[in-house]
């Protein structure tokens, strides 16, 4: 979530909408401080729009060292009639996280935390966050944080390291069979192409025919959801 305008707002929905799009994962770092009237204006949109369209958190664990600003985003939208639900748990992801334990004993212990405490305002959550990602994933992960509901992937591109290869649905396929097998859930991600051009930080990763390749392989792997990056 950045800059934004109500006009782009519902501008950015109503396409979105149009083109088959369920609904919008909102990646929020640094609140209160990070833009907490543009989420204001993306619900208020979301509201409005003339189709159903939903919306969710998904935390930039780079900025969150305690579980406090999460709870109140968490509780401020808890009961918005646009917010994402699965099985009537509130839907709620994340970008990292998988070693940011926010004071806790571990990283389990502290989303079991923040679970807990949306429990006793009567509001369950679906937690599938991208702790580690497909290629990295272990079969023991399940263990070691039973918090989870399902897992989420940046694996939409093969890796930096890979070289001049395409990309496949092998890890995926791997991780839907690990989790289905454990009662979990797997988001795959889909995206034409990633890159980062930042003060030290200037690469890309491969994308070639990407996009129309993944969602031939989200066809083939038929995950639980699909989420489409757009970030960078």
């Amino acid at each position: 979530v950045g800059s934004i305008s109500a006009t782009d707002v519902a501008t950015d929905i109503a396409q979105a909408a149009a083109a088959g799009i369920d609904g919008f994962a909102l990646n929020i770092g640094n609140w209160p401080e990070g833009y907490p009237a543009e989420v204001s204006l993306i619900f208020s949109a979301a509201q409005s729009s003339t189709r159903p369209f939903s919306l969710f958190f998904s935390f930039d664990m780079g900025y969150y060292t305690s579980p406090g600003p999460i709870l109140d985003m968490l509780k401020q939208y808890a009961n918005h009639p646009n917010s994402y639900r699965y099985k009537g748990k509130l839907f709620v992801s994340t970008f990292a996280g998988g070693d940011q334990s926010m004071g806790a004993a571990n990283v389990n212990a502290a989303w079991q935390g923040i679970k807990d405490t949306m429990a006793a305002q009567g509001v369950a959550l679906y937690l599938v966050p991208n702790f580690v990602n497909a290629g990295a994933f272990q079969t023991s992960f399940w263990g070691g944080n039973p918090v989870v509901d399902g897992v989420f992937s940046w694996d939409a591109w093969p890796y930096v390291g890979e070289g001049r290869i395409d990309i496949t649905n092998t890890k995926d396929n791997a991780v839907i069979s690990s989790a289905h097998a454990n009662g979990k859930t797997y988001m795959m991600p889909v995206s034409p192409w990633f890159f980062k051009h930042l003060p030290g930080a200037n690469w890309f990763r491969r994308a070639g025919l990407a996009w129309m390749d993944r969602w031939e392989q989200i066809l083939q792997s038929n995950p639980d959801f699909v989420e489409i990056i757009t970030w960078n």
